[in-house]
């Protein structure tokens, strides 16, 4: 399921390019170096900078295209934060839909669009919104994100 946010990448593809040829090239490049090409080739469109999870989904896309054959060493250097869990198991939240607390505590936040202890600001639970709580969606959006953020593919669970 794509982000709601998500971008064409193809309509970016010149600055991608700019900043993924030199990272593809170069084994020396790391995470400073990285970052300032991504601040020099900035998003034109209200000047956000692309992201990580972007620049990882344009190289999967124009590997062997555009740019050289993919290279999983390529994502391990676009990758912020190498490694997620030192276990190699990634937790993956999922939210039920809220429903009435009888409880009065003063310390549980009071969202009405969350479930009882949850705040709408969590990646969680901003995950379990967007995709109307349903259990099946919640997981399928995190195990994409997670599958597109690193070089190691999930995996189903026996």
């Amino acid at each position: 399921m794509p982000h709601k946010n998500e971008i064409d990448l193809e309509a970016h593809r010149d600055a991608l390019l700019a900043i993924l040829q030199p990272v593809a090239d170069d084994s020396a490049y790391d995470e400073r170096r990285i970052n300032k090409l991504v601040q020099k080739y900035g998003r034109m469109d209200g000047g956000r900078f692309f992201s990580r999870d972007e620049l990882i989904r344009a190289y999967r896309q124009f590997a062997g295209n555009y740019l050289p054959p993919f290279d999983a060493s390529v994502i391990e250097r676009l990758r912020m934060k190498p490694v997620r869990s030192a276990s190699g198991v990634t937790p993956v939240t999922v939210l039920t839909k809220p429903f009435p607390c009888p409880g009065t505590c003063i310390f549980c936040p009071n969202d009405v669009r969350m479930p009882k202890s949850y705040l709408s600001d969590e990646p969680g639970a901003q995950r379990a919104e967007q995709n109307a709580f349903d259990p099946y969606l919640q997981t399928m959006s995190r195990l994409t994100t997670v599958s597109h953020r690193s070089a190691i593919r999930p995996t189903r669970s026996k």
